[in-house]
């Protein structure tokens, strides 16, 4: 199949939503060949942060001259962009080969049936084992204990933060939310952990004793604040590559790469997040930032006040799941316009209703809402003298992100 046709039938997956589970996952693999069994992996959770952490792993092994592999969720623009070896998208054709081999292997009636998540998960686990990866850094879709990827038995674990996220799923507590992302925890395997409440800390340090896996907290076990020279700006992003830095500087021996923390800042100067308070030309400047929770918001608005950025349009939409209210009552003091957007995935919340419950503009369209931005008052083509703001999603920035910079896309998929 080509890789829009196969695209097509895994899109189709997408009405099984989400079902969490690992039995499906194993079944599955050792239909074609058990490549979960295979890899050297390193397995980050987190509510917020993971991208980034997973990121900046992945460049700092690739900058000690191992073989790399790197997979993500959900891809901005292209679905290969989920799957990466030593940093590139795989061809096409190779990532239709892989999705067609899991595909064909579970679609008999006999078959496990998976869920679109599950199936590119497996399709990416396949590739990676294929490839003959030295090290394969895995971003947790959802949660953890059950999550996907942890079918892979990972070299070191990892989780950046805990948030109120996916509630309806992992639970409305930081404790109970925490003990299902620590449900990465292996016996004998190394935890990292971000800096967390004491709640949440409490769940993981429980959790991680129940499964012996050795615990190591930023703040209590090694520093959360060291010099880093990365260009991604924020109190948060420095924390999560505090965290990145320990862990690689702790593994790095054990995948074969020399334990010097030299070679990871120049690697961690080298990444940037698109999505991640990005910066884009326009007069005034745009700025695309994926928060889509109350603790990732907080954190944007943090950043900008400490960039000194005033808001001049706030372009803001988000899912039915994400608690939208809460959200636009923290970033709308910031902003002279507000203007709402649907983001363009059935997931996307009622734009229109929620204008009107929050007194703002309404725009039919990301494309509109950009316009509209456009055509209010700006100053100049400097940052600090403003800026127009996109946010609430990760399909919304990534929909403005198309339009501006005039990127050809696969369709969105928000799972």
């Amino acid at each position: 199949m080509s890789y829009q046709t196969v695209l097509h039938e895994l899109y189709a997956l997408s009405a099984r939503g989400i079902s969490l589970g690992l039995a499906r996952m194993q079944a599955a693999s050792e239909r074609i060949g058990s490549p979960h069994l295979e890899l050297p992996a390193i397995q980050v959770a987190g509510t917020n942060g993971k991208g980034t952490a997973c990121a900046l792993l992945e460049a700092a092994f690739r900058a000690a001259g191992k073989k790399t592999a790197l997979f993500t969720s959900p891809h901005l623009h292209r679905f290969a962009e989920r799957m990466r070896i030593d940093g590139r998208e795989l061809p096409d054709d190779e990532v239709a080969e892989a999705l067609e081999t899991v595909l064909s292997a579970t679609s008999r009636a006999t078959a496990p049936p998976l869920t679109f998540f599950e199936v590119t998960t497996l399709a990416a686990l396949w590739l990676f084992a294929r490839h003959r990866v030295d090290v394969a850094v895995l971003e947790v879709g959802l949660g953890g204990r059950l999550d996907a990827t942890s079918v892979v038995v990972p070299r070191a674990s990892v989780i950046t933060s805990i948030g109120r996220d996916h509630t309806d799923l992992l639970g409305d507590t930081p404790a109970l939310i925490a003990a299902e992302k620590a449900g990465i925890a292996r016996p004998g395997v190394p935890l990292y952990c971000g800096l967390l409440d004491v709640d949440a800390m409490a769940s993981v340090e429980n959790v991680a004793r129940r499964a012996g896996a050795p615990l190591l907290r930023m703040g209590e076990d090694f520093c959360g604040d060291g010099p880093l020279a990365f260009p991604l700006p924020g109190i948060h992003q420095r924390r999560n590559g505090a965290l990145a830095r320990r862990v690689f500087l702790d593994t790095a021996e054990g995948f074969g790469a020399p334990s010097d923390g030299d070679i990871f800042d120049r690697a961690a100067a080298t990444v940037h997040m698109p999505a991640r308070f990005e910066l884009i030309d326009g007069q005034p400047p745009w700025l695309l930032d994926g928060a889509h929770n109350i603790e990732a918001v907080e954190a944007l608005i943090e950043t900008l006040r400490e960039k000194g950025w005033p808001v001049h349009a706030l372009i803001f939409g988000a899912l039915r799941n994400k608690p939208a209210g809460a959200m636009i009552e923290r970033l709308r003091p910031l902003a002279q316009r507000v203007i709402v957007a649907t983001p363009p995935v059935p997931r996307g919340f009622d734009g229109a209703a929620f204008a009107a419950q929050w007194q703002a503009s309404y725009a039919g369209s990301v494309a509109e809402a950009l316009r509209m931005a456009a055509a209010g008052p700006g100053a100049g083509g400097n940052p600090a003298t403003g800026v127009n703001l996109i946010a609430g999603s990760f399909f919304l920035a990534a929909e403005a992100r198309r339009i501006l910079l005039q990127i050809p896309s696969d369709p969105p998929m928000a799972l």
